[in-house]
């Protein structure tokens, strides 16, 4: 018989939406943490998983959270019909664990989203909205992304959205020979974009953030 997982997950992803779609259903921090609150206090184990290449919902239990995401998504002026994608049970865990490994990315094997997967489950644990299926299946696609890592070639080629983004302004400006770049923002994305632009070789990087202290400090 069937094992029955009680996991779902329901999002949308680079394979189902452009750009333009996923960025209007980016929450800010306070917002991600706001709404696990109202999770905890309706008593629901649920995590959000958000990046540039997707937003994904995941929970488990009686409660089904899709029409909140479809009212969330039309709130933000998208049709959820047109792109949102559902698994349950199985086939949610195994997404999970092809997420946090780096197969189900824009960029194959890609670093980033191990640490994003950890930084989902741990913000669900500080939000107390992380049960004990949700620990299990969390856990568990954190420990197989890391084995990939380790035991498979995807770990011997680390790749990012940062590195493949840098390659292509590289390839349209000389190989970096004598250029200087202006990278907006101080976050996440834009220190991997550095740390990869200094690889290749270019040595004047303009940081710019509406945050001061932020960029001296990602400078240093």
């Amino acid at each position: 018989m069937p094992l029955e997982l009680p996991l779902h997950v329901v999002g949308v992803s680079h394979h189902t939406a452009g750009v333009r779609v996923r960025e209007h259903l980016v929450l800010a921090p306070l917002d991600t943490a706001a709404w696990l609150e109202q999770q905890r206090l309706a008593g629901r184990s649920a995590a959000i998983l958000s990046t540039c290449n997707r937003f994904e919902i995941y929970w488990s239990g009686g409660d089904d959270l899709e029409p909140w995401f479809r009212e969330f998504a039309e709130g933000r002026g998208i049709e959820p019909g047109a792109v949102l994608t559902r698994l349950d049970g199985e086939a949610a865990v195994r997404h999970l664990f092809s997420v946090a490994a780096g197969l189900d990315s824009q960029i194959l094997g890609e670093t980033e989203i191990l640490g994003q997967v950890r930084r989902a489950h741990h913000a669900a644990q500080a939000a107390g909205t992380s049960g004990r299926e949700l620990d299990a299946a969390f856990c568990g696609a954190v420990a197989a992304g890391r084995r990939v890592r380790q035991e498979t070639g995807l770990g011997k080629h680390p790749a990012s959205v940062s590195s493949a983004a840098v390659d292509v302004a590289m390839e349209a400006a000389a190989r970096g020979s004598g250029v200087t770049v202006a990278v907006l923002g101080a976050g996440e994305v834009a220190d991997g974009v550095i740390r990869a632009l200094i690889e290749r070789g270019v040595s004047a990087v303009t940081l710019v953030s509406r945050r001061p202290e932020r960029a001296e400090a990602m400078a240093a």
